[in-house]
């Protein structure tokens, strides 16, 4: 899946383009104006070359567990909190608890893709502008 050269402009405190759970996914080329880009729990994901203006919070924001993701060539610009935040899911409280607790538990049966529960290998951050 991907989400590619659009322009977003959002009102909300929050996320103007979440993208979730997704597997070899790309966020690329999108212009961001009030809002940020969110990646939760994606694997061998890329978000490049995307413009973030005016974010409330953080600009760009990965929640863990994740791996094989890739920020690269970014345009962060005056977010409010950090530009890019990497950081584990909390666990303990919001809406999505009950949901996230039954997708991280281990598969029942073997899987050839199997990958330790808490994952965070593989994200690579690199020639962003902040």
């Amino acid at each position: 899946n991907a989400v590619r050269d659009n322009d977003i402009y959002s009102g909300f405190d929050g996320d103007a383009l979440v993208f979730t759970f997704q597997r070899n996914g790309e966020v690329s080329g999108n212009r961001i104006v009030k809002g940020s880009i969110s990646l939760y729990m994606n694997r061998d994901t890329t978000c490049r070359s995307n413009t973030v203006m005016n974010a409330p919070t953080y600009g760009i924001h990965v929640t863990l567990p994740s791996d094989n993701i890739y920020i690269d060539a970014n345009r962060i610009v005056q977010s409010d909190a950090s530009a890019i935040r990497v950081a584990r899911m909390d666990m303990n409280d919001g809406p999505m608890v009950h949901d996230l607790q039954q997708i991280m538990q281990p598969p029942p049966t073997v899987n050839t893709d199997e990958r330790p529960q808490y994952r965070a290998t593989g994200i690579q951050i690199t020639a962003n502008r902040i």
